[in-house]
């Protein structure tokens, strides 16, 4: 079966915390990593780093950290996906506001693909509904 690729990052802070975003018109409690299908003549690294941009407002290459690439793929629990992801642990924290620079139509009026966002340690997590690949 052949798989739609998406692919994210999973951001986090030197506290621990992990930067979730929550998908617009999603339930209260869903909460996913920045993520994206990966575009024609893209790489995956590549499509985590638009993805990241289009979600968060943030900008990987000037952010500084360390990168992890997470060698598997975790496909989708349903549907015909498989999530492709990396870890950015950053050195310091982020100063700059996050805000989503993608949008989708809705009634003719543009609605960000994401409108609120979440910094979690893991403890925390088991009070949100988490999208199943992460």
């Amino acid at each position: 079966m052949a798989f739609k690729i998406t692919c994210g990052f999973f951001i986090i802070k030197p506290s621990q915390q992990i930067l979730f975003c929550h998908p617009t018109g999603s339930d209260p409690n869903f909460l996913s990593i920045p993520k994206g299908l990966v575009e024609v003549d893209e790489s995956y690294y590549e499509a985590g780093i638009r993805e990241v941009f289009e979600e968060t407002g943030l900008e990987i290459k000037n952010l500084f950290g360390d990168l992890q690439d997470i060698e598997n793929l975790v496909q989708y629990k349903y549907g015909k996906k498989a999530l492709k992801a990396f870890i950015f642990r950053l050195s310091e924290g982020i100063t700059t506001p996050l805000v989503c620079n993608s949008f989708f139509t809705l009634n003719v009026k543009k609605i960000p693909e994401v409108d609120d966002y979440r910094w979690l340690i893991l403890q925390e997590l088991k009070n949100f509904k988490i999208h199943n690949t992460q």
